[in-house]
């Protein structure tokens, strides 16, 4: 079997909440729960084929910071191949998520490094990845 490539977006979910309103500004409230985990759209995408077991690289940037590194060696533990995952000067994105108690949620989202995705650093990794697959587009951000 070939491996798929997934194409898109890696970036620190902070999920915190229930809440049943928006505090005031200025002010603070206390949440059940804050939790920290690997997220975006490629990212979630590549674990959970990762998880079934099918052949997985990730296409992506990240930041060389503390969460960019932690991510690429979480994603070779869990066998999902690094070769596309290029690790660039600036923050690894993150993202907000504050629950409802009705379980809607709201996000609050930084592109941060992710903005030097571009249709030519697909292209490159795509054209020198190894696997002789057909490729899965999740989603990216573009800088047109």
């Amino acid at each position: 079997m070939g491996r798929v490539v997934i194409v898109g977006n890696v970036d620190v979910d902070i999920i915190a909440g229930p809440i049943d309103d928006w505090p005031e500004w200025g002010t603070e409230i206390g949440v059940d729960t804050v939790d920290m985990r690997i997220g975006g759209q490629a990212a979630n995408t590549a674990v959970v084929l990762a998880d079934l077991g099918v052949p997985v690289e990730i296409v992506t940037v990240a930041g060389n910071d503390l969460f960019g590194k932690a991510f690429e060696r979480r994603f070779i533990q869990m066998g999902i191949s690094v070769e596309g995952l290029d690790l660039i000067e600036g923050k690894t994105p993150h993202t907000v998520a504050i629950t409802h108690t009705s379980s809607e949620r709201s996000f609050l989202s930084d592109e941060s490094v992710m903005r030097f995705m571009d249709v030519d650093f697909v292209s490159n990794k795509l054209l020198t990845s190894k696997a002789h697959i057909s490729c899965f587009v999740e989603s990216m951000f573009l800088t047109v």
